[in-house]
């Protein structure tokens, strides 16, 4: 194996390839990157036993083969290097990494121990808007469960059917909901780890329009020009998430985002570490945003629209700040019942998708 290729090349692939890997592993070759070259392309291989990437990019070519090499430890290496051409070439089972001005040498494994990427069989095939793709993963994955217990919440919940798709992520806190209008007629219903959709989007470029997608009983698979991600689909359930969102929903609150957001940074320093509880009382005119610990207390007011009489509401600043960060209008609007009850938190919906927020308040008595 020898080949050779531009530092900043080489670069952009191997920082997406490594988020790939397992921060912990039981397997050593699992840390590691599979390199494998034919003709003249490049493949950088990484998988964590859920979630497998292939990539490729053209290079100068001397010597086909290939070698897995430890993948934090090459990324590193590389990131540090100055602009320059980068030789790499395995000599006695260690791969050389040379520039102009230096040599590096790491062990490496064959990739005969290296697992396989896994196929899909009986696979369903359709295309995808990249565009609405990359709208859905950023505005709902931050809501998925990071708690270990949860499996079925700590997926993405993708469904598509009568044209139209929904993506939905829950904590049984807080709810991201996001939904597009498309042009063909699909059918899916699968539940996707985060890590593989935030993965995909950072391999999205701007010149790719339709994403081809396969999918199976137990794996979905994105492929795109010179990169593919295949992930193990989560098996549990996911929730029925329509059951949750409100309907009559009716005290509407329409205040500045950017505003609150401010507020809320600020006035948060002095809640509760734990539960970052922020009270906000509500009249027509004016909010009343404030917290009061052992920490000391903040307050602030701003103006906003109510349509209905005086409320108090407790949120978790911290929640809700993460909803607010992923609305992008000026003017946010929220929808009240009782204080003890989901608010929904959204935006105008534009004219082919809808982005909806649930937030769970904070009972305090």
């Amino acid at each position: 194996m020898y080949f050779k290729v531009k530092k900043n090349v080489l670069f952009e692939k191997l920082q997406l390839v490594a988020s790939i890997l397992p921060q912990r592993s039981t397997l050593l070759v699992l840390g590691n990157i599979k390199i494998n070259i034919e003709k003249d392309r490049v493949c950088l291989s990484a998988t964590d036993l859920d979630i497998s990437l292939d990539s490729t990019f053209q290079a100068e070519v001397i010597e086909e083969g290939g070698i897995t090499v430890p993948g934090r430890r090459f990324l590193e290496t590389v990131r540090d290097l100055p602009p320059c051409e980068i030789e790499m070439k395995v000599v006695d089972d260690f791969v050389e990494l040379r520039y102009e001005k230096g040599v590096y040498k790491m062990p490496g494994i064959s990739i005969d121990e290296y697992p396989e990427i896994p196929e899909l069989s009986g696979e369903k095939k359709f295309s995808f808007p990249s565009e609405f793709l990359r709208n859905s993963v950023l505005k709902t994955t931050f809501a998925a469960s990071k708690e270990p217990g949860r499996r079925a919440l700590s997926g993405i919940h993708w469904s598509i059917s009568d044209k139209e798709a929904n993506m939905v992520a829950t904590d049984g806190r807080k709810l991201a909901f996001y939904k597009c209008l498309i042009e063909k007629e699909e059918n899916l219903k699968v539940n996707i780890p985060p890590k593989a959709l935030r993965t995909l989007i950072g391999y999205i470029g701007e010149d790719e329009t339709d994403i081809d997608i396969k999918f199976d009983e137990t794996k979905i698979g994105f492929y795109l020009k010179d990169t593919t991600i295949i992930a193990r689909l989560i098996e549990e359930v996911f929730p029925d998430y329509k059951q949750v969102i409100p309907k009559n929903n009716e005290k509407l609150l329409n205040i500045s985002r950017e505003e609150l957001l401010n507020v809320l940074k600020r006035v948060s320093i002095y809640a509760d570490s734990a539960s970052h509880l922020v009270s906000f009382d509500i009249e027509p005119k004016t909010v009343r945003i404030y917290t009061e610990t052992e920490l000391g207390s903040g307050e602030e007011h701003l103006s906003c629209e109510f349509s209905e009489k005086a409320i108090t509401v407790n949120f978790n600043a911290s929640y809700l700040s993460e909803i607010l960060r992923n609305l992008d209008e000026e003017i946010v609007e929220f929808y009240f019942s009782t204080p003890k009850t989901a608010v929904i938190v959204t935006q105008k919906k534009k004219k082919k998708e809808e982005l909806t927020y649930l937030l769970m308040p904070i009972i305090t008595s």
